[in-house]
C-alpha cells in the first residue's frame, strides 16, 4: 500500500469531496508509481453512475487498474414475512 485516503463522515453521493479530490490529485502526480486503486466498499467511492464513470475515466487515463472489492463474507440477513 502506498497511501490511504479516508473520507470520514462524507457521503459517496457527490464527487465534490475534499479527500476524493486530494486522492485524484495524488494519483495524477504519482501515476507512474500507482498500478491499482483499492477501495473498501464501492459505494464509498461513488453512488451515482455519472460520478462512477468520471472517476473510472480518470483512472483509465492514468493507467490505474480498479479491481472490484471482494464481496462480503458475512452471511445474508434473514427476513421474515407475515401474510396479511
Amino acid at each position: 500500500m502506498v497511501k490511504e485516503f479516508i473520507d470520514p463522515g462524507e457521503s459517496g453521493t457527490s464527487i465534490n469531496r475534499p479527500v476524493l479530490k486530494e486522492m485524484i490529485a495524488y494519483l495524477k502526480d504519482e501515476n507512474t508509481d500507482i498500478d491499482y486503486l483499492i477501495v473498501h466498499q464501492i459505494d464509498r467511492l461513488a453512488r451515482n453512475r455519472a460520478d462512477d464513470v468520471a472517476i473510472n475515466q480518470i483512472l483509465d487515463q492514468l493507467g490505474i487498474q480498479f479491481p472490484p472489492p471482494k464481496t462480503s463474507t458475512k452471511p445474508p440477513q434473514e427476513y421474515s414475512y407475515t401474510a396479511s
